[in-house]
C-alpha cells in the first residue's frame, strides 16, 4: 500500500463512537471495533475479524455498502456479543466493499468499526487533482526533489497544480490561491498538500484540551471552500467552528523550528529535514525501503470526555491499516 492509498483508507475508517460512559477511563479502545480482513479468490470471500470486548458485548451488527453509497441501509447480519469473526461470501472478484460493525456492550456503551476491502480490485488510475503548496523560502535548494515528488504524485494517479508561496504571506492570500484553483474545477480538485512552512492560521477561542482558552492552528481553513471568513482575519476574530464542511483533504509537511533540543546530535537544518523527508517518501513509494506494520497510539484523555472517547477513532483507524496486534499503546 502506498502513502496515498493509506491516506484514503484512513479517510474511509474515521468515525466517532457514541453511547453512555461506564468503561474505565483508560479503556478507550472499547468504544471502537478494531477490524481486520482476509480475502480469498476461490471461492470469493472476505473474512472479517475483530477483538473481543473485554467487558462483554451484547451484539454486533454488520452493514455493507459501495464506496459511493451515502447510507448503509439495513444490517446484513446481527451477531451475538461473543462472536469475533464473520465472512461475506456474497462478493465478486474485482470489486470492493465498505463494512461497518456496530457494537452494543453490556457496560452501556457502543462502538463502531469500519474497513474497506476488496478482492483483486482494480487500481485507481485517476485520483483527481492535488494542489501542491510549497513555501519556497523553506526549501530554496530542493528543486530536483520537489520535481521528483510531483512526478511521484502523477504516478500515483494525481494531477498536480503547483502553488509557490512564502512563509511571510498571509493565510488569506494562500487560501485565495487555493480557492481560485478549486472553483475553476470544483468537481476534480480533491486535496491540498502543504509543503514547508506554509503560513498557519490560528483561529477560534476554545479551551479544547483543558489548558486555557486560545486560538488553535487550523489547516482546515485551506480545505473549506464555502465559508464567509472575517476580514481582516486573525487569531482574535477567527471562528471557533468551521462555517461549512471541508471540501478538500489537507496535509502538511513542515519542519520549521525543530532544533532537536536535548538530542544527542543536533537536528539538521529545516531544508535538510525536508530533503530527508522527500528522499524517504520517494524510496517508500518505489519500495526501496520497507517498514514494519505497526502503529503507536497515544491516549491522553481516555474517556474523560464521556462517550466521545476521542482516541477511539485512532484505534479503529489503525487496525485495518496495520493488522491485528500491531497497535501499541504509548506510555504517557
Amino acid at each position: 500500500m502506498n502513502a496515498k492509498s493509506a491516506a484514503r483508507l484512513l479517510a474511509l475508517v474515521i468515525a466517532f463512537a457514541a453511547g453512555a460512559h461506564e468503561a474505565r477511563a483508560d479503556d478507550t479502545f472499547v468504544y471502537s471495533v478494531q477490524i481486520s480482513a482476509v480475502v480469498q479468490t476461490s471461492p470469493p470471500k472476505i473474512a472479517l475479524s475483530w477483538a473481543t470486548d473485554p467487558f462483554g458485548a451484547v451484539s454486533y451488527a454488520i452493514s455493507r455498502k459501495a464506496k459511493t453509497d451515502t447510507s448503509w441501509g439495513n444490517p446484513l447480519v446481527t451477531l451475538s456479543g461473543t462472536t469475533t469473526n464473520w465472512s461475506d461470501t456474497n462478493v465478486i472478484v474485482g470489486s470492493n466493499y465498505e463494512y461497518q460493525i456496530y457494537k452494543v456492550a453490556t457496560e452501556k456503551y457502543t462502538g463502531f468499526g469500519y474497513i474497506f476491502a476488496g478482492i483483486e480490485a482494480p487500481f485507481t488510475e485517476n485520483r483527481g487533482t492535488v494542489i501542491l503548496v510549497v513555501a519556497t523560502n523553506s526549501a530554496p535548494d530542493l528543486t530536483n526533489e520537489l520535481a521528483r515528488l510531483q512526478s511521484d504524485l502523477v504516478g500515483d494517479g494525481w494531477s498536480v497544480i503547483r502553488q509557490n508561496v512564502s512563509s511571510n504571506d498571509t493565510p488569506q492570500s494562500v487560501r485565495q490561491g487555493i480557492t481560485n484553483y478549486y472553483w475553476a474545477n470544483p468537481t476534480n480538485v480533491d486535496a491540498v498538500f502543504l509543503f514547508g512552512h506554509v503560513p498557519i492560521l490560528e483561529s477560534g477561542y476554545l479551551n479544547y484540551d483543558g489548558h486555557y482558552t486560545r486560538a488553535m492552528p487550523a489547516d482546515t481553513y485551506y480545505g473549506e471552500m464555502n465559508g464567509d471568513w472575517p476580514t481582516p482575519l486573525n487569531e482574535t476574530n477567527g471562528p471557533s467552528y468551521l462555517p461549512s464542511d471541508v471540501a478538500l483533504m489537507v496535509g502538511r509537511v513542515d519542519m520549521f523550528n525543530m532544533p532537536g533540543v536535548g538530542a544527542a546530535i543536533p537536528f539538521p537544518s529545516e531544508e535538510e529535514l525536508l530533503r530527508n523527508y522527500l528522499d524517504k517518501d520517494h524510496n517508500w513509494r518505489e519500495h526501496l525501503i520497507s517498514v514494519n506494520r505497526k502503529a503507536l497510539m497515544g491516549d491522553r484523555r481516555g474517556s474523560d470526555d464521556g462517550a466521545l472517547a476521542m482516541a477511539a477513532s485512532g484505534y479503529r483507524i489503525f487496525e485495518p491499516c496495520v493488522g491485528p496486534g500491531n497497535t501499541i499503546q504509548a506510555n504517557i
